[in-house]
């Protein structure tokens, strides 16, 4: 839905300003997010390579796709920088992210529960 209000201008007009708010999700807030989640799960006991591995895996996008779709439809101004914002985050977490996901549990030594064949 937030790809049929998307005006590809608009990104390509914002594509610096977004690689800089998407690069901060990624590295920053996404990580600091994670951090003081885990923090306060004292009964988890998580291990810093978890951590790190949610720190990159975290699930992005359902609830801002909505949201950004609501403020597009509502006509909010800006909305259409937003929605743009929004899809390229996506766009990015679920292509970069999704696909070294399994590279990185691989470096952090991870394995999955009952899962031997990926050693």
């Amino acid at each position: 839905l937030l790809g049929t209000h998307l005006d590809f201008s608009v990104l390509l007009d914002h594509f610096g300003p977004t690689m800089i708010v998407v690069f901060t999700l990624i590295f920053i807030a996404r990580p600091l997010s994670v951090l003081f989640s885990v923090v306060v799960d004292k009964q988890a006991e998580w291990r810093w390579k978890e951590i790190v591995y949610l720190m990159w895996v975290r699930e992005t996008g359902v609830i801002p796709a909505a949201l950004a779709g609501m403020l597009m439809t509502s006509g909010v101004r800006h909305s259409d920088i937003i929605s743009a914002v929004t899809f390229a985050t996506i766009l990015i977490t679920l292509t970069f992210q999704a696909s070294t996901s399994h590279l990185l549990a691989k470096i952090l030594k991870l394995e999955e529960v009952g899962d031997k064949k990926h050693h």
